[in-house]
């Protein structure tokens, strides 16, 4: 039976006890109760079970849960609670500084996919971006996690802030025995709008990742999110043209924010609907936004004929971050270095075959 990866993100709550310079939030807002919650994730595993059978594929159902800070929901480990009961290990996404050892000790009583912490560089890089002291309580947190035998990633946001520390990086995954260590871009929007004068150049990014290439790792697993960083990092990615990969938005994921606003990213605010009022299954088959994603000849500035377009698509929250197209999420990725070598092209006698510059 063929496997087709699906997750969904879910944002407990807008609130977080940081204040990190890039950060994509803007305004606080409602949270919805427990037993919403609860609703909703029942009817996420039977949305699931029905999409199993009818396309007879296996679709792991991964629930990822944020914010915000997701630990600050008062109720957080009765929600993990009943998606244990309902044979789901949440995969959590957090900033680390809330665990200890009062924590580790309710942790350790419920099933986890893993947890996702964010570090963003050597001790003074990463204090500049999230606040004095969060590095230590970030390292003490890992330690934790490990010792417990929680499966711990590391994950950078990269940016002209940090993307000289890569190095120190690496150290940092092999002196904390994570699991993983992963990489995204800055996405200007909310407070981290005024950055983006601190993005990274096209050129920049590629050398960034090709030089994470060189380093030939072992010790931990790479995951990178980024579909111009797998570009680069996959050897195989030329051969996969054929098959279905990139940014996850509006093909293998669904996000949705702590009011039950339904996104296609949390880095792309465009709202769906509501969990509350609207069907998910519906928003996901028939929302024109989704459907506008998924296909080719509708993106523009050379991602419509990009040859590798099925694998990658670039960052779409990036593309509608800085776009002044009406439909921007549809834009070329503005830090993408392939569509100016890897685009299909008509021959100059009009023939309709495509051809690969190099």
């Amino acid at each position: 039976m063929l496997k087709f990866d699906f997750f969904i993100q879910v944002h407990l709550t807008e609130r977080c006890n940081l204040r990190c310079k890039h950060c994509y939030q803007e305004n606080q807002t409602s949270e919805l109760s427990l037993e919403e919650w609860k609703k909703f994730f029942v009817y996420c595993k039977e949305l699931i079970g029905e999409w199993q059978a009818q396309y007879d594929i296996e679709i792991p159902l991964l629930i990822k849960l944020t914010g915000g800070e997701p630990f600050l929901r008062e109720d957080f480990f009765d929600i993990v609670e009943f998606l244990n009961e309902n044979d789901i290990e949440p995969y959590i996404l957090t900033n680390g500084t809330l665990i200890d050892e009062n924590m580790i000790a309710k942790l350790k009583e419920l099933k986890f996919n893993g947890f996702q912490i964010s570090i963003e560089g050597n001790k003074i890089t990463h204090d500049g971006i999230r606040g004095e002291g969060t590095f230590t309580k970030v390292k003490e947190a890992v330690r934790l996690l490990r010792r417990e035998n929680f499966k711990v990633f590391l994950k950078t946001t990269i940016s002209r802030l940090n993307y000289k520390n890569l190095d120190d990086l690496i150290d940092i995954a092999k002196d904390w025995k994570v699991d993983g260590l992963g990489f995204s871009r800055l996405v200007p929007i909310g407070k981290g709008s005024v950055l983006q004068d601190n993005m990274l150049s096209s050129s920049e990014l590629k050398d960034f990742y090709l030089n994470l290439k060189s380093k030939n790792i072992a010790s931990f697993d790479l995951l990178v999110e980024d579909p111009l960083g797998v570009s680069v990092l996959d050897s195989e990615f030329k051969d996969k043209v054929n098959t279905v990969g990139g940014c996850s938005a509006g093909f293998s994921s669904i996000t949705v924010m702590s009011d039950g606003t339904i996104v296609p990213c949390r880095r792309m605010p465009i709202p769906l609907g509501n969990i509350l009022t609207d069907d998910l299954r519906e928003i996901w088959s028939d929302n024109e936004i989704l459907l506008s994603l998924r296909v080719k000849n509708v993106y523009k500035n050379g991602c419509n004929n990009c040859l590798y377009w099925n694998i990658c698509r670039g960052c779409r929250a990036i593309a509608y971050s800085l776009s002044k197209e009406r439909d921007g999420w549809l834009d070329k990725d503005p830090q993408c270095f392939l569509t100016e070598s890897l685009i299909e092209y008509k021959t100059k006698e009009g023939g309709d075959k495509g051809e690969e510059r190099v």
